[in-house]
Parts: C-alpha cells; structure tokens; sequence
C-alpha cells in the first residue's frame, strides 16, 4: 500500500460516496495517535497528535465514535470544527486561505503534530477561490504545501470524485472533483473504490506516488460496532489479511462497465463537495452546477434528498442553502 501520509507532503485520498473516504481518515489519524502498525506489513506509525478538520461528520454523534472504535488515543486527536481570528467575536468556518497562521500556530502550540486532516478539501477553500481553476487553487495550496514541508507535517485531504468525469477511460487523476491542481500538488494520491467482484468490500489503491515505487494496494470492509461508553452505533474499517494487484484504473473501468451513476447520485456528491458547514448562497451553486454541466432540476431534488435547508442571509437578502 506505501504508508498513507508522507511527512511535509500532502496526501489525497479521492472517492465516490460510501466508500469509506472520512473511515479511512480516522483510521489513520487513529493509527498515529497510538503509534500503530500499518496493515499490509507497512511499519508502525510515528506516534504523534493529529489535527482533523471536518466539515461533513459532527464531532460527538459521528467523530468521537468512530475513532473510540478505531482504538485512537484521543488525547492525541484535535478536532476542530470552528475557528475564531484575533478580532473576531463569533466562530466560523476554518479557511485554509485566510486562516494559515491560525492553523501553525495550533500546530506550534500541541508541539508533536504528525499529520492535519481536512475532509473535505472543498469545504475549506473559502468562497472567494473558484476550485474549478488551478491557478486560484495553487494560491492557496502552496502557502499549505510550503507550511508544511518547514514543520515536517503530512497533509491529508480527503476529496470526492467527480461523477461528471466517470466515463470509461476518464483517466483516475481526472476524477478527483474540482480542479486538476489538487492532485497536482499532492505527492501522494490514493483512491477509494468499491470492489468490481464484492459490492461489500471497497479498496485502497494507488492513484498517484512521486515518492516510491507504488506497493499493491488493499481491501477493506466497513463493519458496524458499539460503542458501550457513549451507547451510540458506529463503524470502523476492518482490512483484508492479503493485498490486492488490480489498480485504480482497472478497478474503475470494471465498476463504469458494470452501471451508470444516475443523475440524482452525481447532483448529490456534487452538492456534498461545495457546500461547508457555514451553506452556500443559491446563486453560486446555480454557477457551479452550471460549470459542472448538472441540471437545476436535478440539483434541487438532490437538495431535497439530502434534507438541506434554505435560509435567508439577512431580512430581504440573498437565500442559502444548509446542512
């Protein structure tokens, strides 16, 4: 598989929906927090803290408990769900363009930081950077990438694929949603996908690696648990005893073959890509549908089935729409 971070590098991890893509960052953030073994007979983690950012997982009902059944030492995972500047009253969502510094020197303050989370990437960008271009996205990534390599921290960036560039023969760099640049920067890049031959098991496989020859990849389940301490149900990822030789390539020409994703699907992971805990106003979804050839139609059923709110910004100001 070939460790699943890369220290002062940033990682991508890229999938379509339900294929364990945020289970496999908690995994790993887990893994680091107690110093672990890698599967596949990888090595053991550097022990160290983790700085996980999510903006589709709450924290108490989803988070906690998925790294509680992960085994995570969590005194060593620091969520963050919210952020506040020096001259700022209220929370608000983290930027990875304006709020840098504040993310150093958090980093700074914990002390033994391995890795940063940030699932997904597009929740986080900030509304004034179009992630369809790469220019706007390498202004913002390689201030991250520069921070990153000077205190020798892994970024992981977990990221949804693009339904609208699943063609067979699409090549796998290009499913990654938004811009081309994201997979770009990254030195290492992996993708979920879900097994051609056992619609229950999904594996971890190789997209890109500028580092090392790439190792075969792996197969993963996704099983249910309990955990007794918060009485809630939750899941983890159990790993396959042997490695697999199908690459992402192949494994996703075998699954385009198989079926179509439906309209509704790719409206649903598109929705789920750009909008972040704080909403997005309708206007700029219109815009971004628009540039991502889906149908309003499609993207207001797509609202509905993911039981997003519409709220008005102000008294007679633009509307929005919420998780």
């Amino acid at each position: 598989m070939g460790r699943p971070h890369a220290r002062g590098k940033l990682t991508v991890i890229g999938g379509d929906p339900e294929e364990g893509k945020s289970q496999l960052g908690v995994y790993i953030s887990a893994t680091i927090s107690n110093g672990g073994t890698w599967p596949n007979n990888e090595g053991r983690a550097p022990r160290g803290s983790v700085i996980f950012l999510s903006a589709e997982d709450g924290a108490e009902d989803t988070l906690v408990p998925r790294l509680i059944a992960a085994g995570a030492d969590r005194r060593k995972i620091h969520l963050i769900e919210a952020v506040r500047g020096a001259d700022e009253k209220g929370l608000r969502t983290f930027n990875m363009q304006t709020d840098l510094l504040l993310l150093e020197s958090k980093i700074e303050e914990i002390g033994d930081v391995v890795a940063v989370v940030i699932d997904p990437a597009s929740a986080y960008m900030g509304k004034n950077v179009d992630s369809h271009n790469d220019q706007s996205v390498r202004t913002v990534l390689a201030p991250l990438a520069e921070m990153a390599g000077r205190l020798g921290v892994a970024l992981i960036s977990i990221m949804h694929f693009n339904k609208g560039n699943s063609q067979a023969g699409t090549k796998v760099m290009h499913r990654f949603m938004a811009s081309i640049a994201f997979v770009a920067a990254a030195r290492v890049a992996f993708a979920a996908v879900r097994d051609p031959e056992d619609d229950k098991r999904h594996l971890f496989l190789h997209a890109k690696n500028n580092l090392a020859e790439p190792a075969p990849g792996l197969a993963y389940r996704i099983e249910q648990d309990f955990v007794t301490e918060m009485r809630i149900k939750t899941s983890h990822i159990v790993w396959d005893m042997e490695s697999v030789s199908i690459t992402a390539a192949q494994a996703m020409a075998a699954s385009q073959s198989k079926e179509v994703a439906p309209a509704l699907e790719e409206a649903k992971q598109f929705l789920a890509g750009v909008i972040g805990c704080d909403g997005m106003l309708v206007k700029e979804i219109e815009k971004e549908a628009k540039e991502a050839r889906i149908s309003w139609a499609t993207v207001r059923r797509a609202k509905d089935a993911l039981k997003l709110k519409s709220v008005q910004v102000s008294f007679a100001g633009p509307w929005k729409w919420v998780r």
